[in-house]
């Protein structure tokens, strides 16, 4: 059952790397930067 679990975890790997593979450069520089910006305002706003 581990096994089964890990295979399509791996596919999924696979496919979110083509998907970031398609994203232009500067949008996934924009998706970086707004991910740490939620990260810094989610833990500032519960600390």
């Amino acid at each position: 059952m581990a096994g089964e679990h890990q295979g399509s975890h791996l596919e999924e790997t696979q496919e979110s790397r083509s998907f970031w593979k398609s994203i232009p450069l500067p949008l996934k520089v924009f998706l970086i930067f707004a991910d740490v910006l939620i990260l810094i305002g989610v833990l500032y706003y519960f600390s």
